[in-house]
Formats: structure tokens, C-alpha cells, sequence
């Protein structure tokens, strides 16, 4: 979804993504998402702008040329983080297991 929009609009800043987007998923959720999608180098800052109500400015990012169609849009998190696969129970069992 993240990836549409950006080829949408060209660049947008995790906010404005939540509000035109997912206003009824937190917001937390929305940074950790582009969170993920920068560490893994398919999409970039290119640049700020002043947020309405002052404060900190907001971050603009874009897609990096070329990542359009990486296959790690698909799962992010758990291409950065693979244990994630796991889930919480099977985490736990495994870890009380030792095999973790």
C-alpha cells in the first residue's frame, strides 16, 4: 500500500500516508513500516517540510529508482527481522526449548 502511494503521489511523509490512507491503523504502525522499507534501501528521504502545527518537521520520502518492484515489499518486517516468521507462541516455545 505504502508502495502504490508513493508511485501515486511521488512523495509523501509517513503522516500524510496515514491520513490519506489508514487513518483507522495508529500511526506507530505507519513509522515502523517506513521504518523497515528504509532500512532495507527501497525508499528515501529526499527531503522536509514544515509541519502545520509547528514543532518538528516532517520527513518526505520517495521510492528508490529501481525498487519499484523488489520482492521485500511484500514483507518488510520480516525480511529485516525473520524471526518474526515465528510468531509469539512458536518464539516462546522455541526459546523455553533452548533452541533459540
Amino acid at each position: 500500500m505504502i508502495r502504490d502511494a508513493l508511485k501515486e503521489h511521488g512523495q509523501l511523509s509517513p503522516y500524510d500516508f496515514w491520513k490519506l490512507y489508514t487513518p483507522d491503523i495508529k500511526y506507530e504502525t505507519v513509522r515502523r513500516y517506513f521504518y523497515f522499507l528504509r532500512r532495507l534501501g527501497l525508499i528515501q528521504k529526499v527531503g522536509e517540510e514544515p509541519c502545520s502545527r509547528g514543532g518538528w518537521s516532517k520527513a518526505l520520502y520517495s521510492i528508490v529508482p529501481g525498487m519499484e518492484e523488489d520482492p521485500r515489499w511484500m514483507n518488510p518486517q520480516q525480511t529485516l527481522y525473520p524471526i518474526t516468521r515465528l510468531g509469539a507462541k512458536r518464539y516462546r516455545r522455541l526459546k523455553e526449548e533452548g533452541k533459540l
